[in-house]
């Protein structure tokens, strides 16, 4: 019976995956190394989880402090790294929880193991979803009880959010008299002149994709249109069995070089530009960039920071 729920509550995912020609696993098959297991990333990814879910470790082990430790500071935390051993502590092979916090890091790192993937740090990031459940569960067993321990937690919450609060507003200050190019990153802005021009330059076609520098020209899909398809570099690049727009041949698109801060002989140089004309020209049309310049404004931005785009059009040749 278990089974059967599983494979029904499966269905909808799998006929995503066929509609969506199994993009999703072409993706994982390309993140494999040609050069067999990379074991300098394989012990970084074994480590990183408890490096992201410390904090939450140590206050959880912190907080869920026995009976007869709780009135003396010095006793409790010289039986601090005994409770950080005992969070980990399994009840026994049917121990379902322990299970659900342990497989999802032992498994990707089987993978990493295999050589079929190359594991990459941020897929380490959700890895812990279980882990403090794991640990509340063990340390208040033998703490003064899960009520004080719920209290002890939500106050130290608390002091999160306070000391977030009051940090957040220096950390953005700072970031602004530094000209952090993240801080002044114009992508709204630069989504909204982008469609102005398209609309301007071509009031009766409607704009159906955005190509160029990945992931940078999603902006005009996030930003601007929902509508747009956004796809890495240029559409035929992809194999036609997961190309994500097939018909673009008949559909009028935007191929977008963001050339980071500064204008004109000051901004980054790179291929994409070379890319796109090549590209254009190899489907007979014309490869003349339109050059952007677009700067955030407001109380957040105190500096003068613009940043530079190119925008080439494709428009479909009129039957």
């Amino acid at each position: 019976l278990t089974l059967l729920v599983f494979c029904l509550c499966l269905l909808p995912h799998l006929n995503w995956l066929q509609s969506h020609q199994f993009v999703t696993l072409h993706y994982i098959s390309e993140q494999g190394s040609t050069e067999g297991t990379n074991w300098s990333m394989l012990l970084k990814f074994t480590l990183i989880p408890i490096a992201y879910w410390l904090i939450p470790w140590l206050l959880c082990t912190g907080l869920c402090v026995e009976k007869e430790h709780a009135s003396s500071w010095s006793r409790a935390l010289s039986h601090w790294p005994v409770r950080m051993l005992q969070s980990w502590r399994s009840n026994g092979w049917d121990d379902t929880l322990f299970w659900l916090a342990i497989l999802p890091w032992a498994i990707t790192l089987a993978f990493g193991i295999s050589g079929f993937v190359e594991l990459s740090l941020p897929w380490a990031i959700p890895i812990g979803f279980g882990f403090p459940l794991l640990w509340l569960r063990n340390l208040t067993q033998a703490s003064e009880g899960i009520a004080q321990t719920t209290q002890r937690l939500s106050n130290s919450l608390k002091f999160w959010w306070l000391l977030i609060v009051l940090i957040s507003p220096w950390y953005a200050w700072h970031q602004a008299q530094q000209g952090t190019e993240n801080h002044y990153l114009p992508r709204r802005e630069a989504a909204a002149m982008l469609l102005q021009t398209w609309q301007s330059r071509h009031p009766d076609v409607r704009l159906a994709w955005v190509g160029g520098q990945w992931a940078e020209n999603a902006l005009l899909a996030f930003y601007g249109d929902s509508q747009l398809r956004v796809v890495p570099g240029v559409p035929d690049e992809f194999p036609a069995t997961v190309s994500p727009l097939p018909d673009w041949q008949t559909r009028a698109g935007l191929l977008l070089c963001p050339l980071g801060p500064g204008h004109g002989e000051n901004v980054n140089l790179t291929d994409c530009p070379q890319r796109m004309r090549a590209w254009l020209e190899s489907k007979g049309q014309p490869a003349e960039p339109l050059p952007l310049t677009v700067q955030s404004s407001g109380m957040r931005f105190p500096l003068t920071k613009p940043f530079s785009y190119l925008a080439f059009e494709y428009l479909p040749a009129k039957p």
